[in-house]
């Protein structure tokens, strides 16, 4: 479902700024669905998690990095491994053994806890997204066009890993 994500835009402010009457119900259930499927975008484009929700991240040779951002957990109270913090990412590097337990997995809870800590500029980026995504959808066209390049300026400041 995509009921976090609705927690970072509600249906009603996506139809308040797609200027649809708040009485029209036809296309709510695809504005969720739109809705969803930009923060999805931003989230995989940027690594800034919209929502706080735990995953779990795999050590290969006792280390990960993780670029999801921000981390709610507090890394000061994880016993199985130490953590460097870097601009761009978090370094987590297995103690070894530890009372007969290693770290194969690290499970973190990450996410903006509440949606008013999400940047702005990253919720502007979603509504025009979303706006994008409605209107070729009612001209009967795919969503296959890529993201205005005014999202991709906007995201591009907040993007957490560059190659």
């Amino acid at each position: 479902m995509y009921d976090g994500y609705l927690n970072v835009i509600s249906i009603d402010d996506a139809k308040i700024y797609l200027r649809i009457d708040d009485t029209q119900n036809i296309d709510d259930k695809q504005i969720g669905q739109f809705i969803k499927g930009a923060c999805m975008l931003v989230e995989r484009y940027t690594n800034h998690i919209l929502y706080a929700r735990d995953k779990v991240y795999k050590m290969v040779d006792g280390k990960v990095r993780v670029y999801d951002f921000p981390i709610n957990t507090d890394v000061d109270t994880l016993t199985l491994v130490k953590h460097y913090c870097y601009t761009l990412y978090t370094e987590f590097v297995s103690k070894g053994t530890v009372n007969g337990c290693c770290a194969d997995d690290l499970t973190l809870n990450i996410g903006y806890v509440n949606a008013d800590e999400v940047p702005p500029a990253l919720i502007d980026a979603i509504y025009q997204i979303i706006d994008q995504m409605y209107y070729q959808h009612q001209e009967g066209k795919k969503s296959t066009q890529e993201i205005s390049e005014l999202s991709y300026l906007i995201l591009d400041e907040w993007k957490r890993f560059i190659l």
